[in-house]
């Protein structure tokens, strides 16, 4: 034992150092020696992260058809609600189906008027008086008025109140403008051998107008809420219509309708 005790207490020689590995008593000791290269790199804190997240589990995306039916069904409320609201406002308004209308009054003469006619110098003004409403007839100068005549004509169990004024072309021929009333009385616009223009819309004193043709004559005419006005155009003067109607307007007893 002594010489154990003594074996023990001896000091190791150099040589006795060198065999002994200095990592192997550390280790033996528990401890563990780094690598100085080790030990200066930087630590990757993403790929430990992106580690956990992989062993942890990522939550799954939802799918593409769930999204699609989150959204057909949002579009089939909204339809439903717009239908909904379109019927109450169907359902708010009143019924005015059963409310009676108000029958307009179709204008009758009765009493035929004593017939009037004047040369050139007539008074118009006077004549539309007479007539009682607004007459048809040409801008001053445009052509020489050559007749005025006022009348009624039997038609439909009643009469129709005419005006017809007669302007002269300088070979004689005239262009005749007629006022008719009541409206009803419009079929005594027809003359023989006639036949409706629909290519072109036509303007008489402002108003659209239409255009029947014959042989021998044109009629563009139109209608007010009272009155049918035509205006009678021989074919041989065909080319120096359009510019007589730019010239057509309508005269009361009162003066000019703007």
């Amino acid at each position: 034992m002594d010489e154990e005790r003594r074996f023990r207490a001896r000091p190791m020689t150099e040589e006795e150092n060198r065999r002994i590995a200095p990592g192997s008593v550390l280790e033996g000791a528990g401890l563990r020696i780094r690598n100085p290269k080790q030990a200066g790199q930087k630590r990757d804190v993403f790929a430990a992260r992106k580690d956990f997240m992989d062993e942890a589990g990522t939550p799954p995306a939802p799918s593409r058809f769930r999204r699609i039916l989150k959204r057909g069904g949002f579009i089939l409320l909204l339809c439903v609600a717009v239908s909904l609201a379109y019927l109450f406002l169907l359902l708010g308004e009143p019924d005015r189906e059963g409310e009676p209308v108000a029958a307009v009054q179709e204008e009758r003469i009765i009493v035929p008027m004593a017939p009037v006619e004047e040369a050139g110098n007539a008074d118009l003004f006077a004549i539309a008086g007479l007539f009682g409403k607004p007459i048809l007839n040409l801008y001053a100068g445009a052509l020489p008025l050559a007749k005025a005549a006022l009348y009624d004509t039997a038609v439909g169990g009643g009469y129709a109140r005419r005006v017809v004024l007669s302007y002269s072309f300088l070979d004689g021929e005239t262009i005749r403008l007629e006022s008719i009333r009541p409206t009803a009385a419009a079929i005594l616009l027809e003359h023989e051998g006639a036949s409706l223009q629909a290519q072109s819309i036509f303007s008489l004193a402002g108003m659209n107008a239409a255009r029947m043709d014959s042989a021998e004559l044109i009629c563009i005419f139109t209608q007010s809420a009272e009155v049918v006005y035509a205006a009678y155009c021989p074919q041989s003067h065909a080319a120096e219509l359009g510019t007589l109607l730019k010239q057509t307007t309508l005269l009361e007893p009162s003066g000019f309708i703007p």
